[in-house]
């Protein structure tokens, strides 16, 4: 897939993990689970093509690492959420 719908995927992503950060429901922790699952499909080069490994690409990487943060305090998650926001904010400056 073309980086910038990766860009706007990871976007979407942010909003909603926000959104659940703050509301904290009892299916907040799947719910960002099954967002990332579908946000990692945007980083394919193509349906059959392997997902990025780990280092290889920093945007991915921080997507990633939200399944693991939802499990910590929502100030935790909250950073995480900062991190991958500024990794997606240096993105989208390159790709300008």
């Amino acid at each position: 897939m073309e980086h910038a719908e990766a860009v706007r995927a990871t976007e979407r992503l942010l909003r909603l993990a926000r959104e659940l950060n703050t509301l904290r429901p009892p299916d907040h922790r799947d719910r960002i689970a099954q967002a990332v699952a579908a946000t990692r499909e945007y980083f394919r080069s193509d349906p059959a093509a392997e997902l990025p490994t780990p280092g290889e690409n920093a945007l991915f990487d921080g997507v990633e690492r939200l399944v693991d943060a939802c499990e910590s305090s929502p100030e935790g998650f909250a950073q995480s959420c900062n991190d991958l926001q500024r990794i997606l904010d240096r993105q989208k400056g390159v790709a300008c």
